[in-house]
């Protein structure tokens, strides 16, 4: 009996474990393993006849797979599965494939969910944290259809699509970000180590100075008498970054705070709202039941608004309209679509747009980028250079 099961985003993370068992023929093997928790490995093991002589929890643990991973993952199965293999003998190879303990894991525990009686997008469920709930929803649905190589390659496409655009943005921020450290490094060592001695000297000489020069003096100051503190106020403020910054909510409202960037959130959205209902059209899936499952990749209110609309008689291009979700172009693009009576050529092309469209955007903003960083960096450090000769030109000229 195959069960399927109907997941949402939050779905239950694992975690990977280290373990020592007597086996039945009385030899003690150890192991690592993949369970939600200890007392899930305890009754996976039980289970296979195993007597647990101790577990231990990595310390790295597995919060959120690689998205290598899956894309590799989903690969080597598409690779296995189209060449006709079965599909537990392609997760078997598809094991042996990875070079880590812990991707190896992953893999073995989608293989014992299966063995249980699962199926693979239920199985998958089951790792939120490694198949979110777009690759799950996809595959749950090619189950139904029997095209699981079909939707493997869609789904491959659209990770990719979304990992090239992360990596040309790290890549980019990379420059900037190690400019700003070396930067600030800079800074520091001239408002700890210089600066002071030239307030000794402008003291000395009774020089007037001016308002720059005595707020960069009074920061210099505090920084040398208190730099344990001020040192743990950098850390402090560090962490409190980095929280913010694994904190979606807080990410949300800045991405919407910056106008380029609220601009390739929405594009984003759109981008994966096209990829997802045109594989839920290619494969002839109901127009509602698509709808409701890209609820669950996000703006879950918006897009059930929108499936209320369409139950009440609206065609989805005005339905759309009405959540302003979309701009006028990808909205055009959807009526052609109705006007066709085929709407997968149409999302897929307005996937394809979309994608070249952030891929256009993402580099421009990144092309500005670099020179405002250079400019910002720049200009502080023109002021701290200022506010030392600024006091000495003015003093000599009087001299003078």
């Amino acid at each position: 009996m195959i069960h399927h099961e109907r997941t949402t985003m939050g779905g239950n993370a694992v975690n990977i474990y280290t373990y020592k068992a007597m086996d039945r023929r009385g030899q003690v093997i150890e192991r690592q393993q993949v369970a939600h928790d200890e007392r899930d490995l305890r009754a996976i093991l039980k289970g296979g006849g195993f007597v647990v002589i101790s577990i231990t929890k990595r310390s790295l643990g597995f919060g959120k797979c690689r998205n290598e991973f899956t894309i590799q993952f989903l690969k080597h199965l598409l690779q296995l599965l189209s060449n006709r293999l079965d599909l537990m003998t392609s997760l078997e190879i598809t094991a042996r494939l990875f070079a880590k303990a812990e991707e190896r894991a992953i893999v073995a525990y989608v293989m014992s969910s299966i063995r249980s009686g699962y199926a693979l997008s239920a199985s998958l469920a089951k790792i939120s944290n490694c198949f979110d709930a777009f690759v799950v929803k996809t595959i749950e649905i090619s189950e139904k259809t029997s095209k699981l190589t079909d939707a493997m390659e869609g789904i491959i496409e659209y990770m990719e699509a979304k990992a090239d655009i992360g990596k040309r943005v790290k890549n980019a921020m990379r420059y900037p970000i190690v400019l700003l450290c070396c930067v600030v490094c800079v800074m520091l060592f001239w408002l700890i180590a210089v600066v002071p001695k030239f307030a000794e000297l402008f003291v000395d000489v009774g020089a007037k100075l001016p308002l720059v020069t005595r707020v960069i003096i009074r920061v210099s100051i505090t920084l040398s008498e208190h730099y344990v503190s001020a040192f743990m106020g950098f850390m402090i403020l560090g962490f409190a970054l980095f929280l913010a910054s694994k904190n979606s909510k807080i990410m949300e409202r800045l991405y919407r705070a910056v106008p380029v960037i609220s601009t390739i959130k929405k594009e984003m959205y759109a981008m994966n709202f096209f990829y997802a209902m045109g594989m839920m059209t290619r494969e002839k899936i109901h127009l509602m039941e698509g709808l409701e499952y890209v609820s669950s990749m996000g703006n879950a209110g918006k897009v059930l608004e929108i499936v209320s609309l369409v139950k009440k008689g609206s065609n989805l291009s005005n339905a759309l309209r009405q959540s302003r979700l979309f701009n006028n172009h990808e909205l055009s693009i959807i009526e052609a679509g109705e006007r066709s009576g085929d709407l997968w050529p149409t999302f897929k092309a307005g996937a394809d747009m979309l994608k070249a469209r952030i891929m256009h955007r993402t580099q421009k903003a990144i092309g500005m980028l670099q020179p405002i960083t250079i400019v910002v960096i720049g200009g502080m450090l023109i002021t701290i250079i200022c506010s030392v000769i600024m006091p000495i030109y003015s003093n000599l000229e009087f001299c003078l």
